[in-house]
């Protein structure tokens, strides 16, 4: 059913109204002039209870038409989008921590440093701490989440986030390959054309120009694409561990405790350990809480949905990236990067038919 607005000016005639006054007309028989003289009535000082009720009746009935939609939508969908906000805001950060000076080996740790003691209180609060067999997929989660996070970081520092960000995002292709392969998910005639957009998408983002690309753009481009597959790879092991029984919270302690030892291990081996400072922690802390919520409703998306239509929609977060980084980081948005944007959407839209 499609929802009907109410408008509160008193000079303009809602639907809802109308629908009133067809009431009206069953109730008394009238029709033609009676219908406009019952409208003015309505609204005459003299009869103020009776439009009140007339609008109660309209804003109530409004509400449950609004409701009743909301039910319709899977609750899967509901935690993809609110997955694809956070994490398009942490991505935000990330780069923005970048343009700060903060070493990646520093906000890793710093990240980690939070999110481990605060997935273990929440599993332990939750009743699902549990060391189980398929708990043990968050080695995997940990380690590629690591090389996509340093290969990201790598490739915003080499050029724009605006542009490395929607790129390494497409990693959606990967996890639906998998999970085509390897779960038995469908193929169909709309996620193919979504590859196709997909490749659109990342040729317009990465800025290809004659005669003007840099060796600096083809590494960043190289990075991202490397970051691309490994988040590809972590996707598909999410749903591997919440298919099998793990709790979502529980999943990413899992992850975050291996994480953490990858994360210090990097620091020492490259700058000498985690140069804390109160701007890396404020990154850090930013970062960590979109991490945590984020991911938790990125695991109970694909706990209930398949990867095909979740991974594709969570993906859509570099949006969010695209126009933070535009707005507060003074990136260009260029006409280029505007098709590319359009062919991303494109592309989610293909894979969720």
């Amino acid at each position: 059913m499609r929802p009907v607005l109410a408008h509160t000016h008193p000079g303009l005639r809602p639907k809802c109204a109308v629908r009133v006054c067809r009431r009206h007309e069953k109730l008394s028989g009238s029709s033609g002039m009676n219908r406009g003289l019952f409208w003015r009535n309505l609204h005459a000082p003299t009869n103020r209870a009776r439009r009140k009720r007339a609008w109660r009746l309209t804003v109530s009935g409004c509400c449950v038409i609004y409701s009743e939609r909301f039910d319709l939508l899977p609750r899967f969908i509901i935690y993809a989008l609110l997955a694809l906000f956070l994490i398009g805001v942490a991505d935000y950060v990330y780069g923005r921590a970048v343009r700060n000076k903060i070493l990646p080996g520093t906000i890793t740790a710093s990240q980690s440093s939070i999110v481990v003691p605060i997935t273990w209180v929440w599993a332990q609060l939750d009743g699902s701490y549990a060391w189980t067999p398929p708990a043990f997929w968050g080695i995997g989660a940990a380690f590629f989440t690591f090389i996509g996070f340093w290969s990201f970081m790598r490739s915003v520092e080499l050029g724009e986030a605006s542009a490395s960000t929607p790129i390494y995002r497409m990693s959606f292709v990967v996890t639906a390959m998998l999970a085509v392969w390897f779960l038995g998910e469908s193929i169909t005639l709309p996620k193919i054309l979504g590859l196709v957009l997909t490749g659109c998408a990342i040729f317009l983002f990465s800025d290809f120009q004659r005669g003007s690309f840099s060796a600096d753009k083809l590494a960043s481009v190289l990075w991202a694409v490397t970051a691309m597959v490994a988040v590809g790879l972590v996707n598909f092991i999410y749903k591997l561990g919440v298919s099998g029984g793990v709790s979502p919270i529980m999943f990413l302690h899992s992850q975050a405790v291996f994480f953490i030892t990858t994360a210090y291990i990097y620091s020492f081996a490259v700058q000498g350990g985690p140069k804390f400072s109160k701007k890396g922690w404020a990154h850090g802390l930013a970062t960590a809480i979109c991490f945590i919520f984020g991911n938790t409703a990125l695991l109970a998306a694909f706990r209930e949905g398949e990867a095909t239509i979740v991974s594709p929609i969570v993906q859509l977060s570099f949006i969010v990236t695209t126009i933070l980084a535009t707005w507060r980081l003074s990136e260009k948005m260029t006409v280029r990067k505007s098709l590319g944007l359009a062919a991303a959407v494109g592309t989610i839209i293909a894979f969720t038919q």
